[in-house]
């Protein structure tokens, strides 16, 4: 996540928003959906190798371990987070007035705060039910889609479904004017 901000802040500040949060979007569904699929995909990577009492080398670059695919992942998440949470914060920053910048970001993270425990909740109880990998199988999907939705909004919401603020943001290009 320090990489991210600090690779953002350096070299995509003049980017319009958008261009950073849709892509960063897709790219944490693309990433969710594959934790959810990598037990699956490293159990065929090891039917493979040569059989288990023959003692060999497993090199990182021929196939890479389960938790190392994790770690990177997990850090590749963390940039597509930062893509995310620095734009959209600028962007309420930006539209929001001095004298209630501060009430309307309070406000913000009380109800960040409050309502953080209920996605962990419901992730657990759906987790015993069904495990952990539909469930992330299934958050990539949601994921990815609402990133698809973003990018091509004219598509899917005419252009009197959504506030000006939000056309703003999404890009006042996609309705035709």
């Amino acid at each position: 996540m320090v990489t991210g901000a600090l690779v953002i802040g350096k070299f995509f500040n003049s980017l319009p928003r958008r261009r950073l949060v849709i892509p960063a979007i897709i790219i944490s569904g693309i990433l969710l959906f594959g934790v959810g699929i990598a037990p699956t995909v490293a159990t065929l990577l090891d039917y493979t190798t040569l059989p288990a009492h023959i003692i060999h080398l497993r090199y990182f670059f021929n196939a890479p371990s389960l938790s190392s695919s994790f770690a990177i992942g997990a850090y590749l998440l963390g940039v597509s987070a930062i893509a995310i949470i620095i734009p959209s914060q600028t962007v309420l920053q930006e539209s929001t007035n001095e004298q209630n910048r501060g009430k309307i970001f309070a406000v913000l993270y009380v109800m960040m705060n409050a309502f953080a425990a209920l996605p962990v909740l419901l992730a657990g109880i759906l987790s015993e039910i069904f495990g952990v990998t539909p469930i992330f199988l299934g958050l990539g999907v949601i994921v990815f889609i609402i990133g698809l939705l973003a990018s091509k909004p004219a598509i899917f919401f005419a252009e009197n479904h959504l506030p000006f603020s939000i056309r703003e943001f999404l890009g006042l290009g996609h309705w035709g004017k």
